[in-house]
Parts: structure tokens; sequence; C-alpha cells
């Protein structure tokens, strides 16, 4: 059973319960990075059609600098709407980066995945706006 207790010294709430909360939003970015990484497409360029998997290179930077954002909100404020926030954004930028079409260019077919590299910039942008209001928000 979780349970909630009240510091009487604030009036904040900690427990198990916002732990959980926290973990869901650190997990949720992890999970995301590492299905878009394995299953992004992939940049195909040159005359040979090298095949670079930049997506799955540069995700792994970009769901690292959301966890140290996410670092930064306690855990105590960690809660559901926080969670589900993060994890929801997330969802998109793995669903956005896998499943988005990749522009072609060229006679000699360069294949460039945008929407699967801008992706976990927008995520890592939204997780930091999400771990400041979340921040900020019993701070008053």
């Amino acid at each position: 059973m979780l349970t909630e207790t009240r510091d009487p010294t604030s009036n904040k709430l900690s427990g198990p319960r916002f732990d959980l909360w926290w973990l869901v939003a650190v997990g949720s970015v992890v999970i995301a990075v590492l299905f878009a990484s394995l299953f992004s497409p992939d940049m195909v360029t040159g005359s040979n059609h090298e095949q670079l998997p930049r997506v799955g290179m540069m995700d792994w930077f970009w769901g690292l600098i959301a966890i140290a954002y996410l670092s930064f909100v306690r855990r105590e404020r960690a809660d559901g709407t926080f969670g589900l926030s993060v994890a929801l954004l997330w969802l998109a930028v793995m669903v956005t980066s896998i499943a988005s079409p990749a522009m072609v260019t060229g006679t000699d077919p360069t294949t460039i995945p945008i929407a699967a590299m801008v992706a976990p910039i927008v995520g890592c942008l939204g997780t930091a706006f999400l771990t400041l209001n979340a921040a900020f928000r019993l701070r008053q």
C-alpha cells in the first residue's frame, strides 16, 4: 500500500507515490530513446548508399539531457501529472522518430530522416518546460 506523509514544516507531500511518478518519467525517456534508436530510419548517403544510423547516435545525447533536466525536479514534486506528461511527450517522440517519412533528394537518392532527427530535440525542450513547471509550482 502506498502511503503519503505530509511534512509538518512545509506544505509538501512525500512518499513512494512521488518516487514512482519520477521513475515513470525517467523510464519513459529511456524506453523511447531505446526504441527510437533501434527502429528509426537510417540516413542513406553517397553513391554506395552508405547507411548511417544518425538518429540512433544522436537520440542518446538528447535523452541524457532530458534525464538531466528531470534530475532538477526533486522526487517529492513529481506528481502524476508530471510523470504522465513526460511519458506522453516521449511516446510522441518515439512514434515520430519511427513512423515519420524520410526526405529523399537528388538522382542519386540521399535519404534524410529530418523529423526523426528533430523529434528528440523537441522532446528535450518539452521536458525542460515540464521540469521548470514542476520545479516552481510548489515553491510558492
